[in-house]
């Protein structure tokens, strides 16, 4: 019997097929939801007028390095996204339960860059939106500005 003619390499193109288009439709989901929008940067600065537009850019850069975004991607997310749903959007339900360590990347890097340890509310519970971890790590920089 010859290997092109076994009933697995049916089977193994149909589940290629399957997880490709699975991931094509997971991408469009998701540049639909996200990707569309205009700049947020007003979302940004009404929701924290106190901070700079550097220091929003600044965290947003961290979350969209951690989630292996582009940097030009940024300014789409809305202070009230919930981290969870952008996470959901990259890895469906559907999905075999594999990332790339996103949420514990964001965790580390804004513990390195803000020195504010964000772990327990990114795994509470309760969904935490971006501008809830933008709060946390402003409070601490406004904190230390104002220490003598």
């Amino acid at each position: 019997m010859d290997i092109l003619d076994s009933p697995f390499i049916g089977f193994a193109a149909a589940w290629c097929a399957f997880c490709a288009l699975t991931g094509i439709l997971t991408y469009w989901r998701f540049k639909k939801k996200f990707w569309f929008r205009p700049c947020t940067g007003i979302r940004w600065r009404r929701r924290f007028p106190d901070a700079s537009k550097e220091e929003i850019r600044a965290f947003l850069d961290v979350f969209v390095e951690a989630f292996g975004f582009f940097r030009k991607r940024r300014l789409q997310l809305r202070p009230d996204d919930q981290v969870v749903d952008i996470y959901n959007m990259k890895y469906p339900a559907y999905d075999f339960g594999v990332d790339c360590l996103e949420l514990e990347t964001l965790a580390i890097d804004l513990e390195k860059k803000y020195e504010v340890d964000v772990t327990p509310a990114l795994m509470s519970d309760e969904p935490v939106t971006l501008g809830q971890l933008f709060a946390l790590t402003h409070l601490k920089e406004r904190k230390a500005a104002a220490r003598p």
